[in-house]
């Protein structure tokens, strides 16, 4: 695929199937020094999130100038008729030239290609440039997410008391994956079933109350950092159930960091994780193009 550039130069998407999953992480952290939230990237980690996120690096691209350079990188995941894009970031140096509207167009050819229905993303929230890009391409805005952390500390005494009385169980590995089945909707791609099943150690936790009411929390657990929390409860749960649902990984896990992604800005469980110790580190707009 070539394109021409406003200053008369051309690009070329090439396939990241040919790089090595080092060299993707070099221009991916290169494409963002000045980014809202770098997160940077190794070769390890590179290959982990290919796994973990269905990333298909035959339809994902590194953009190169005639001169041979990199200019940019976008990767595309895929499940079912529904595809992610991703990763996708210009050097800073080579912005300003429609290089990330090249990047975008190769991704979306490549989804229609495969039969996708559905493109789906996430931009951080403030970065504008891209926001724009991607609401000139037909994405729509469907949701705000929060991304949230915590780093180890004791438990409020509330949420201690709380599971003081409480009976929790482990869940297996199935019995966990059954208690997802259970979970809010919509859930965000790094959330899904099979996103989980590929991060760390899935384990589940059951809580029951003292006054016989019951949820569940289904996460995943890398040695040093807990992510993917994801509490499952009855509609009409009660606060004390959130909040023991919220606090009992960091019963669990005392010394664990601990990350969520993507949780809706309107999910019920918000403020018991805020009361747990959870601060917001930035948040997402979810968006959509239908073919």
């Amino acid at each position: 695929m070539t394109a021409l550039l406003s200053d008369a130069k051309s690009l070329t998407a090439i396939p990241a199937s040919r790089y090595s999953f080092e060299t993707l992480a070099q221009i991916y952290n290169a494409s963002r020094v000045d980014y809202i939230v770098p997160m940077p990237m190794n070769a390890r980690r590179m290959a982990d999130y290919v796994r973990a996120y269905d990333v298909d690096l035959d339809v994902s691209f590194v953009a190169i100038n005639g001169e041979n350079e990199p200019c940019a990188v976008g990767m595309l995941g895929w499940r079912d008729q529904r595809a992610w894009v991703t990763r996708l970031g210009v050097i800073p140096e080579r912005r300003g030239r429609h290089v990330g509207l090249f990047m975008l167009n190769c991704l979306l050819d490549a989804a229609q290609r495969c039969g996708a229905v559905l493109a789906q993303l996430e931009v951080i929230e403030g970065n504008l440039p891209a926001h724009t890009l991607f609401l000139k391409t037909g994405f729509q805005e469907t949701r705000r997410l929060y991304v949230l952390r915590r780093p180890p500390a004791p438990l409020p005494s509330s949420a201690s008391a709380i599971l003081a009385q409480a009976r929790i169980e482990p869940l297996d590995t199935q019995a966990s994956l059954n208690a997802l089945e259970g979970r809010d909707l919509p859930i965000s791609w790094l959330e899904e079933e099979p996103s989980m099943k590929k991060t760390g150690t899935l384990e589940g936790l059951a809580v029951t109350l003292e006054n016989g009411e019951r949820g569940a929390v289904v996460f995943c657990r890398l040695p040093f950092q807990l992510s993917h929390i994801t509490p499952i409860a009855p509609a009409d749960a009660s606060a004390r159930l959130k909040t023991a649902l919220a606090a009992v990984v960091h019963h669990h896990y005392p010394k664990h960091d601990t990350k969520l992604e993507n949780l809706d800005a309107d999910s019920r469980f918000l403020e018991v994780f805020h009361s747990v110790g959870y601060i917001v580190d930035f948040r997402r707009i979810e968006m959509y193009r239908f073919f």
